[in-house]
Protein backbone atom coordinates (compact mmCIF):
# COMPACT_ATOMS: atom_id res chain seq x y z
CA UNK A 1 0.00 0.00 0.00
CA UNK A 2 1.14 3.60 -0.71
CA UNK A 3 2.69 5.24 2.21
CA UNK A 4 1.54 9.20 1.19
CA UNK A 5 -0.78 10.62 -1.19
CA UNK A 6 -0.81 13.84 -2.57
CA UNK A 7 -4.03 16.02 -3.37
CA UNK A 8 -3.62 15.39 -6.85
CA UNK A 9 -3.87 11.55 -5.75
CA UNK A 10 -6.62 11.80 -3.43
CA UNK A 11 -8.64 13.81 -5.96
CA UNK A 12 -8.36 10.87 -7.89
CA UNK A 13 -9.58 8.70 -5.32
CA UNK A 14 -12.43 10.08 -4.36
CA UNK A 15 -13.63 11.43 -7.83
CA UNK A 16 -13.29 15.01 -7.15
CA UNK A 17 -11.14 17.94 -8.36
CA UNK A 18 -7.79 19.48 -6.66
CA UNK A 19 -9.53 22.14 -5.69
CA UNK A 20 -12.81 20.47 -3.89
CA UNK A 21 -9.88 18.79 -1.70
CA UNK A 22 -7.74 21.80 -0.97
CA UNK A 23 -10.99 23.68 0.13
CA UNK A 24 -12.29 20.63 1.82
CA UNK A 25 -8.64 20.69 3.57
CA UNK A 26 -8.99 24.43 4.26
CA UNK A 27 -12.00 23.99 6.59
CA UNK A 28 -10.67 20.87 8.35
CA UNK A 29 -12.76 18.37 7.06
CA UNK A 30 -9.83 16.57 5.20
CA UNK A 31 -6.66 16.21 7.15
CA UNK A 32 -3.21 16.45 5.85
CA UNK A 33 -2.01 14.42 8.68
CA UNK A 34 1.60 13.59 6.85
CA UNK A 35 2.56 17.32 5.89
CA UNK A 36 0.72 19.91 5.50
CA UNK A 37 0.79 23.36 2.94
CA UNK A 38 3.31 24.88 3.74
CA UNK A 39 3.29 28.13 1.46
CA UNK A 40 2.17 28.79 -1.83
CA UNK A 41 2.55 25.98 -4.76
CA UNK A 42 3.67 23.33 -1.61
CA UNK A 43 2.53 20.31 -1.72
CA UNK A 44 0.04 18.39 0.89
CA UNK A 45 0.68 14.48 1.86
CA UNK A 46 -2.06 12.72 3.17
CA UNK A 47 -1.88 9.27 4.90
CA UNK A 48 -4.05 6.54 3.54
CA UNK A 49 -6.40 7.27 6.70
CA UNK A 50 -6.06 10.37 5.89
CA UNK A 51 -7.83 9.30 2.65
CA UNK A 52 -9.87 7.20 4.30
CA UNK A 53 -11.10 9.98 6.13
CA UNK A 54 -11.63 11.93 3.14
CA UNK A 55 -13.69 9.16 1.32
CA UNK A 56 -16.20 8.42 4.32
CA UNK A 57 -16.29 12.62 4.61
CA UNK A 58 -17.49 12.72 0.79
CA UNK A 59 -19.79 9.52 1.18
CA UNK A 60 -21.78 11.39 4.11
CA UNK A 61 -22.07 14.29 1.56
CA UNK A 62 -22.96 12.63 -1.52
CA UNK A 63 -25.36 9.96 -0.14
CA UNK A 64 -26.76 11.53 3.18
CA UNK A 65 -26.69 15.15 1.42
CA UNK A 66 -25.05 16.30 5.54
CA UNK A 67 -23.81 19.85 5.24
CA UNK A 68 -19.88 20.17 5.88
CA UNK A 69 -20.13 21.34 9.62
CA UNK A 70 -21.93 18.32 10.17
CA UNK A 71 -19.84 16.19 8.38
CA UNK A 72 -16.62 18.15 9.88
CA UNK A 73 -18.17 17.32 13.51
CA UNK A 74 -18.84 13.18 12.74
CA UNK A 75 -15.25 12.70 11.19
CA UNK A 76 -13.07 14.58 13.69
CA UNK A 77 -15.22 12.89 16.50
CA UNK A 78 -14.21 9.41 14.83
CA UNK A 79 -10.45 10.61 14.00
CA UNK A 80 -10.44 11.46 18.60
CA UNK A 81 -12.07 7.99 19.19
CA UNK A 82 -8.95 6.39 16.53
CA UNK A 83 -11.52 4.74 14.36
CA UNK A 84 -9.76 5.47 11.57
CA UNK A 85 -6.07 3.96 12.89
CA UNK A 86 -8.11 0.73 13.52
CA UNK A 87 -10.08 1.05 10.09
CA UNK A 88 -6.84 1.39 8.49
CA UNK A 89 -5.57 -2.15 9.48
CA UNK A 90 -9.30 -3.84 8.99
CA UNK A 91 -9.92 -3.94 12.59
CA UNK A 92 -7.63 -6.05 14.18
CA UNK A 93 -8.28 -5.22 18.11
CA UNK A 94 -11.91 -6.34 16.70
CA UNK A 95 -12.77 -7.77 20.54
CA UNK A 96 -11.82 -5.05 22.44
CA UNK A 97 -15.12 -2.65 21.25
CA UNK A 98 -17.83 -4.53 22.84
CA UNK A 99 -15.51 -7.68 23.61
CA UNK A 100 -18.22 -9.18 25.79
CA UNK A 101 -21.19 -9.07 23.25
CA UNK A 102 -18.93 -9.61 20.42
CA UNK A 103 -17.34 -12.71 21.23
CA UNK A 104 -20.75 -14.37 22.08
CA UNK A 105 -22.06 -13.57 18.74
CA UNK A 106 -19.28 -14.39 16.37
CA UNK A 107 -16.47 -16.18 18.47
CA UNK A 108 -15.27 -17.88 15.24
CA UNK A 109 -15.10 -14.62 13.22
CA UNK A 110 -11.67 -13.20 12.57
CA UNK A 111 -13.37 -9.04 12.20
CA UNK A 112 -14.86 -9.10 8.56
CA UNK A 113 -16.70 -6.31 9.47
CA UNK A 114 -16.31 -2.90 10.86
CA UNK A 115 -19.28 0.03 10.80
CA UNK A 116 -20.27 2.46 12.43
CA UNK A 117 -23.95 3.91 13.75
CA UNK A 118 -25.04 7.33 13.04
CA UNK A 119 -27.83 8.30 15.71
CA UNK A 120 -30.22 11.08 14.71
CA UNK A 121 -27.90 12.17 11.96
CA UNK A 122 -29.94 15.25 10.92
CA UNK A 123 -30.49 16.59 14.17
CA UNK A 124 -28.71 19.15 16.38
CA UNK A 125 -26.16 16.61 17.86
CA UNK A 126 -25.76 13.15 16.26
CA UNK A 127 -24.34 10.36 18.55
CA UNK A 128 -21.85 7.96 16.88
CA UNK A 129 -21.41 4.48 17.79
CA UNK A 130 -18.64 2.53 16.21
CA UNK A 131 -18.75 -1.28 16.07
CA UNK A 132 -15.76 -3.86 14.77
CA UNK A 133 -18.59 -6.01 13.89
CA UNK A 134 -20.87 -5.68 10.77
CA UNK A 135 -24.06 -3.71 10.74
CA UNK A 136 -25.90 -7.54 11.18
CA UNK A 137 -23.84 -8.97 14.12
CA UNK A 138 -23.43 -5.43 15.54
CA UNK A 139 -27.22 -4.96 15.95
CA UNK A 140 -27.73 -8.58 16.83
CA UNK A 141 -25.54 -8.52 19.90
CA UNK A 142 -27.26 -5.20 20.65
CA UNK A 143 -30.37 -6.95 20.63
CA UNK A 144 -29.55 -10.15 22.54
CA UNK A 145 -27.19 -8.04 25.17
CA UNK A 146 -30.00 -5.44 25.64
CA UNK A 147 -27.59 -2.73 25.25
CA UNK A 148 -30.21 -0.80 23.66
CA UNK A 149 -30.30 2.65 25.45
CA UNK A 150 -27.61 4.13 22.84
CA UNK A 151 -30.84 3.97 20.69
CA UNK A 152 -33.76 5.22 23.07
CA UNK A 153 -35.72 7.79 21.44
CA UNK A 154 -33.92 7.08 18.30
CA UNK A 155 -35.17 9.80 15.22
CA UNK A 156 -32.89 8.50 12.30
CA UNK A 157 -29.81 6.42 12.37
CA UNK A 158 -27.36 5.78 9.30
CA UNK A 159 -25.67 2.05 9.66
CA UNK A 160 -22.39 2.32 7.38
CA UNK A 161 -20.13 -1.05 6.55
CA UNK A 162 -16.68 0.17 6.86
CA UNK A 163 -15.19 -3.19 6.06
CA UNK A 164 -17.26 -2.45 2.56
CA UNK A 165 -16.07 1.17 2.05
CA UNK A 166 -12.42 0.11 2.77
CA UNK A 167 -12.56 -2.53 -0.08
CA UNK A 168 -13.61 0.33 -2.94
CA UNK A 169 -11.52 2.85 -1.60
CA UNK A 170 -8.37 -0.25 -2.08
CA UNK A 171 -9.79 -0.80 -5.25
CA UNK A 172 -9.01 2.84 -5.94
CA UNK A 173 -6.05 3.07 -5.03
CA UNK A 174 -4.81 -0.19 -6.74
CA UNK A 175 -6.05 1.23 -10.11
CA UNK A 176 -4.14 4.62 -9.31
CA UNK A 177 -1.39 2.10 -8.50
CA UNK A 178 -1.73 0.75 -11.49
CA UNK A 179 -1.76 3.71 -14.20
CA UNK A 180 1.37 5.07 -12.56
Amino acid sequence: MKDAFTTTELAKVIGKTSRFCISWTELGIFLADIQEAAGYASRRKFSYRGLLRAYLAVYFHERYGFQRRKIKDIIDFLWKVKLFNEWEQDFPNAFKFLAKAAAKICPEKKSEGGCIFVIDPYGEKPRMMPSSLSVADTLRMLTEESIIEEFAGLEDMIALNLYDLKKEVDKKVHLLMKVK
